[in-house]
């Protein structure tokens, strides 16, 4: 059974909330313009970090050759007219980086 954590993005101090006061501030965080409350994707990089909803990922083509870098959200889409299917935008997360995330390094996607 997957793991579900979360993080807090407090956009008051700029800084980055996790550990046990994100749990039990959550429904103060989700009703809240103050926080923004990222999910625990459940896989880890190639390197054993923790994925979050937010992260900024690179992709790599074989050990060093950065194939993209991309964002990690989630999505609803559906194929070919079939039940719409939701889950987490990653791309092979045991050949991925966390290199940051949207908040403290949104340079990154540029």
């Amino acid at each position: 059974m997957r793991e579900f954590k979360f993080r807090v993005w407090n956009h008051i101090t700029k800084e980055m909330e996790t550990g046990k006061s994100v749990l039990m501030d959550f429904y103060q965080f989700v009703s809240s313009y103050d926080h923004t409350l990222m999910q625990y994707t459940g896989l880890l990089d190639r390197n054993g970090k923790e994925i979050y909803e937010g992260d900024i990922v690179s992709r790599y083509r074989g050990e060093k050759i950065k194939a993209d870098i991309y964002q990690v959200k989630w999505v609803m889409y559906s194929n070919n007219d079939e039940c719409p299917v939701s889950g987490f935008l990653i791309f092979g997360a045991e050949y991925s980086e966390v290199i940051g995330n949207i908040w403290e390094t949104p340079e990154l996607l540029k």
